[in-house]
């Protein structure tokens, strides 16, 4: 494998080994072969990243009003994060039910 370049990769994958070299595509193959995997947007990771900086300064006493002007958000803005992460954060998943049948 150590031979193996982009033009050998099926044409699908080959975009994806400009960017992360033959090698990062091997180990993410190893990794994660056969899994269905979602891959979102920058601007998503960079949504959830700044929701939970959010989240930690609301935890931590800030403001609402210092949140927003940190952010360059505004007050209602910074609301409806804290609500819909607080949602996020108390719904219950079915990995978490424990089948009654295995107790």
């Amino acid at each position: 494998m150590e031979q193996l370049k982009i033009e050998d990769l099926p044409e699908v994958y080959q975009s994806l080994a400009e960017s992360l070299g033959v090698e990062g595509v091997i180990k993410l193959s190893e990794t994660f072969g056969g899994a269905y995997m979602y891959i979102p947007k920058p601007d998503k990771l960079l949504q959830i990243a700044r929701n939970a900086a959010i989240m930690d300064r609301y935890r931590k006493g800030k403001s609402i009003r210092s949140i927003a002007r940190e952010f360059k958000l505004t007050d209602v803005r910074i609301r409806a994060i804290i609500a819909e992460e607080t949602m996020n954060e108390n719904q219950i998943s079915i990995f978490d039910i424990e089948d009654e049948d295995q107790s």
